[in-house]
């Protein structure tokens, strides 16, 4: 602040010194030389850099400058009434160029001052976004699991600071695992909130999570109550067990499975129910499949599918098909980046536009069978 007082003392001083050097050069040139446009000079610096004030007494000494050198002179045309109406106009060009300068000088000051609180303030709000993403990628498992029989690779990106995906896995009993698949409604913090109580109310009630319907429909009654009017959550839920899945969706895009000895790509049976939160009760379909050795499952969010190039034209389910066809074989962290190369090529520089999750499940022989 002090710095900034202290300049626009110094302009105001060089504004007057010009004023003075401008006069002089007035009275030496007599009416020979017309000077009088200099004037505007220190009037239009002390509106610019010193303020209003400024500009309004350095215009008045302008005039009053002009009209001495004009007297002093003794202009050779010099009339009374001529010369009230030089000065006239004179101190009529010199106040609007004054008026002008400092009004637009304090129109950019204000919009500079707006424009830095908005940049203060999306900087809080991306601080606080940022720590509203790293809370939620701790609720997020940190390893997938290792169970007998299965190995998995798992990718998670938002497409924001924080994201509406979430993924989570429950040991059951008898060696099997429980995977959920869940995607919100919306972007941001929003939906990381929902995902944040949907993981808490998952963990409340263990018992549900042995059966895929019920988990859902368990999840379902808690969720429904206290969400927003509109917003909702698809979710998969799938126990993973030897030789077998069994699964229920909540308007969830179905798993695919890509069948190691024949290389087909098959879609499982989608009996969904409705979306978690949309209705207080609900019920859920339990289907199953089973699987052999080297069979592959891919559970994603519709973040994959729905990926849109620059002709917002989607990647597809037949896309995302043919790459676990091409690369069902490959180990199962490799077909992860495999589909993640196909996604980056389809949507070029334009950057994922919605949250993406990608669970692959490798069914794989028993140790000893």
């Amino acid at each position: 602040m002090r710095a900034f007082v202290t300049s626009r003392r110094v302009w105001l001083l060089a504004a007057s010194i010009a004023l003075l050097a401008v006069f002089g050069a007035d009275f030496a040139t007599g009416s020979e030389v017309s000077v009088s446009l200099l004037y505007l000079v220190p009037v239009a610096a002390a509106g610019w850099f010193v303020g209003r004030r400024a500009a309004m007494v350095l215009s008045a000494g302008a005039t009053a400058s002009w009209v001495a050198a004009y007297l002093l002179v003794r202009h050779f045309l010099f009339d009374p009434r001529l010369l009230f109406w030089n000065a006239t106009v004179e101190a009529g060009v010199y106040l609007t160029v004054a008026l002008t300068l400092s009004a637009l000088r304090l129109e950019m000051d204000k919009q500079r001052a707006t424009s830095l609180e908005l940049r203060e303030a999306y900087e809080q709000l991306d601080q606080e976004l940022q720590a509203v993403g790293k809370i939620q990628r701790r609720m997020l498992p940190a390893a997938p699991p290792r169970p007998a029989g299965w190995r998995f690779a798992v990718h998670y990106s938002p497409s924001r600071r924080a994201g509406g995906d979430y993924y989570d896995f429950f040991p059951l009993d008898q060696g099997r695992i429980g995977f959920l698949i869940a995607d919100a409604s919306g972007h941001g913090t929003p939906a990381a909130v929902m995902m944040a109580m949907m993981r808490a109310l998952v963990h409340t009630d263990p018992a549900a999570l042995d059966a895929p319907e019920r988990a859902l429909c368990s999840a379902n009654a808690r969720f429904a109550p206290i969400i927003l009017a509109g917003q909702f959550v698809t979710a998969c839920y799938v126990v993973f067990e030897r030789a077998r899945v069994d699964y229920a969706l909540a308007g969830h895009v179905p798993p695919l499975v890509a069948r190691a000895k024949t290389g087909e790509v098959e879609e499982f049976v989608n009996r969904s129910g409705p979306p978690l939160g949309l209705f207080d009760k609900a019920s859920f379909a339990r289907e199953g499949a089973r699987l052999e050795p080297g069979d592959t499952v891919l559970l994603y969010t519709d973040g994959l599918t729905e990926a849109m190039d620059g002709s917002r034209r989607f990647l597809g389910v037949d896309r995302v098909k043919q790459v676990l066809a091409e690369h069902c074989l490959e180990p199962e962290d490799q077909l992860c980046e495999r589909l993640l190369e196909e996604l980056r090529f389809h949507v070029g520089r334009g950057g994922l536009s919605d949250d993406l999750t990608l669970i692959v499940a490798r069914a794989v022989p028993y140790a000893g069978s």
